[in-house]
């Protein structure tokens, strides 16, 4: 700042800058000179306001004196002529307001520090005719009418009456000029302000003019540089769009052959082979694995850079996620010859809010780093919850190995773009130096720290603190095992896989047919137009771009001519930052990123199940069916505890058949709205017992159509057929596999 300002004032290249300057310290100084006199002249006035409120305020009190004083006299004489008794009242309140009108006036004048000679002798003339009315009233009382005329007949009370007047008189003439006084002088002292108003107008008007024309001389003067601003900005905008669209293309071109390699490498790996040609199989995957990772950090870096990293916030189990990550790592650190132990929190809540998915991101990258840095030892991590103010906890990670180190002078590097430990590294062990950065500012987004200790030979520590809410949803203890989680009914699907891309195409068929599920294929939107107009399908697996008709367009389509419900998903390579916004407002349901993996498909399938039949399954058909309990998720909320299990197991057997009781009594009563109700409680009770996946869709369906304003009767009766029997099988698989066959 001073060295900018004595920049302005000695150089020669800113004389212009310096004459602005100059003016503006000149008009600046010389409006404080006229708020200076301003505000004099505002407090004059307001003292001379505050004069000629006195001078009123006294002027009233006179007149009220002399107003009191002919009113007492008045109602005295009444009093003694017509013998009024209802006078004497009247007569005592002019005594007293005259008493408390020469009170104020005493008051008034003792602090403007008048004369107080004439104030007391008019307290003694006042005091005089009240006493000399008080008289003719005595007088009246004792000698009657005749004593009491004759004490009038003196002329004492009118003399005292015209006393008092001469003095209020006087003194209210004297208020009077001195109000015409204050009034004269508040009107110089306007005329003062007026004239340094329209002085000081003038001079603002001046100094105004001359700053603007130095301003546009310096506008003129700059604006050679404001274009070539402008458009080293417009070049920079472009430069970014390009590298964004680069990115996008980039990415769409990998990932399509990716999706093909690693598709049929897995597919490879499942068929009967040799030992030489399984590994052959293992290694594509493997590589392929490795590219993917490399294209996921780099959309991953344009979409921290773009701002469009958005966090969730969902209830998460931190033993679930780190026992997933072991698993994960176990058998590369196996492959590796070294040890890998993960050791979660000893204590703390078991359900946290926050972001799963890009803690295990962050996780992820520090393991990978350990594993791949480690040639002989072990990883070891283990976490923390620790409390901290406002109801938070801190989860604290560390990830510590044996590895090479980081060179002390590359500690604080290792978070920047691009950059590796040692200059080898990359030779040597491969990546983009892009994971640390990533894990760095994915921590900062979720407002927590990431700080690294290392000794070159001597391994490195890397430790993550991040701040989480206690999820209020049924706060339990770590859970002690991990159920397994079967794959999803896929009956009843019939998949329209729109694709261009000849080999994509048969990979999709290749997984929907290793699944039994049916399907048609269309090269682009227009065939899946008319498809559609043709066919039923549960779902539509739509890519983005194709010839003729590309996935936005013909998702419209769907939506607005064909008026179909049908859940749309869509399939793109590009991954890029807003892509999946983009898909939901050109009315598809979901997005999935290519290279497709089967564990993204089925969990697409999990969430989108097809619709109902029209009939009900029968009791028998249901028992055929093996009823799903999502464990992993029942023991994620009960904290493993078994005994918390069996616990919500009790309570789910009294709850859900009385609910199931609710929703036939609303069904047969036509009450829709009870319906709506009493299924998506319904749906709250065994989504909390594992049946979320099943029994929770089929009552999910059952609200939607009650909700509906004139839905078929025969599918209401159907769907709560389905649901009474699917109920029945829940209580009996709940009653086996939580209770061991016992009804509590």
């Amino acid at each position: 700042m001073r060295s900018a300002l004595q920049k302005i004032m000695f150089s020669k290249e800113h004389r212009l800058e310096r004459r602005i300057l100059i003016i503006l310290l000149l008009g600046l100084a010389i409006t404080f000179g006229i708020q200076f006199l301003s505000q004099n002249s505002i407090d004059d006035l307001l003292e001379s306001d505050q004069k000629v409120m006195y001078n009123y305020e006294l002027d009233n009190y006179l007149g009220d004196l002399d107003h009191s004083l002919i009113a007492m006299e008045s109602n005295v004489r009444s009093y003694v002529i017509y013998e009024a008794a209802g006078l004497i009242p009247d007569i005592g309140a002019n005594m007293a307001a005259a008493r408390n009108d020469l009170a104020q006036i005493r008051k008034m004048t003792l602090a403007s520090g008048q004369e107080q000679p004439r104030i007391a002798y008019l307290d003694s003339l006042v005091e005089a005719k009240i006493r000399f009315s008080e008289s003719v009233l005595d007088s009246f009382a004792t000698g009657g009418e005749e004593a009491a005329f004759a004490l009038l007949s003196t002329q004492t009370g009118l003399n005292l009456r015209d006393s008092i007047i001469q003095i209020t008189n006087r003194m209210r003439q004297q208020e009077k000029q001195a109000i015409a006084q204050t009034i004269q002088a508040n009107r110089e002292e306007a005329l003062r302000v007026s004239t340094v108003d329209y002085v000081s107008a003038l001079l603002a008007a001046g100094i105004v003019i001359l700053a603007i024309f130095f301003f546009l001389k310096a506008i003129e003067q700059r604006s050679g540089i404001q274009q070539k601003l402008e458009e080293a900005r417009r070049n920079a905008e472009q430069s970014a769009l390009a590298k964004e669209q680069f990115i996008a293309n980039m990415s769409h071109e990998i990932r399509t052959p990716l999706n093909a390699i690693l598709a049929y490498a897995n597919i490879l790996g499942r068929s009967e082979l040799n030992g030489r040609q399984q590994e052959c199989a293992v290694g594509i995957q493997q590589a392929g694995e490795n590219l993917l990772a490399i294209v996921n950090d780099i959309l991953d870096l344009s979409k921290l850079e773009a701002g469009m990293i958005r966090l969730e916030r969902i209830p998460f189990n931190v033993r679930s996620l780190l026992d997933s990550l072991e698993n994960m790592f176990r058998p590369k650190a196996e492959a590796r010859g070294i040890s890998l132990a993960i050791y979660p929190p000893r204590t703390g809540p078991g359900l946290l809010l926050g972001d799963p998915t890009r803690l295990t991101q962050i996780l992820a990258n520090l393991l990978s780093n350990a594993v791949k840095f480690t040639e002989e030892g072990g990883v070891q991590a283990w976490s923390s919850l620790k409390p901290v103010d406002g109801g938070l906890v801190l989860l604290e990670f560390t990830v510590q190995d044996t590895g090479i180190g980081i060179p002390e002078d590359k500690i604080g590097q290792v978070f920047e773009r691009f950059t590796q430990g040692a200059s080898d590294i990359t030779r040597r062990y491969g990546g983009t130096g892009l994971g640390l950065y990533i894990v760095k500012n994915l921590v900062e987004a979720q407002g927590g720290s990431v700080s690294v200790k290392s000794r070159p030979g001597a391994g490195a520590a890397f430790t993550v603190n991040i701040p989480c809410e206690v999820s209020s949803d049924m706060q339990s203890p770590l859970p002690a095992e991990e159920p397994t989680e079967k794959a999803p009914s896929l009956a009843g699907h019939r998949v329209l896989v729109v694709e261009d891309n000849p080999m994509n195409q048969r990979i999709t068929t290749l997984m929907l047919e290793d699944w039994g599920i049916g399907n048609a294929l269309a090269e682009n939107g227009k065939q899946a137009l008319a498809l559609l107009k043709k066919e039923t399908f549960s779902l539509i697996l739509m890519d983005i771009q194709m010839p003729e008709m590309d996935g936005y367009s013909a998702a419209r389509a769907i939506r607005k001519n064909l008026k179909l419900d049908t859940p749309i998903v869509a399939m793109t390579a590009h991954a890029m930052a807003g892509e999946r916004e983009r898909c939901l407002e050109n009315g598809m349901n979901d997005y999935i990123a290519k290279p497709i993996r089967e564990e993204a498909l089925l969990a697409i399938f999990r969430k989108y199940p097809p619709p109902l039949q029209s009939e009900p399954l029968t009791d028998d058909r249901m028992a055929e069916e093996e009823m799903e309990i999502d464990l992993a998720y029942l023991s994620s909320i009960a904290g493993g505890r078994q005994e918390r299990i069996r616990e919500m197991a009790r309570i789910f057997l009294k709850q859900a058949p009385t609910e199931l009781i609710a929703l036939e009594a609303a069904f047969q009563e036509g009450d829709r709205d009870a319906l709506a109700r009493a299924a998506h409680k319904m749906r709250s009770t065994v989504a909390y017992m594992g049946f979320g996946a099943n029994l929770g869709q089929y009552l999910e369906s059952l609200e939607e159509l009650a909700k509906d304003s004139s839905p078929n009767e025969e599918r209401l009766s159907a769907s709560i057929a389905r649901i009474r029997a699917v109920t029945r099988q829940a209580v009996g698989a709940v009653e086996r596999r939580i209770l061991g066959g016992r009804k509590e």
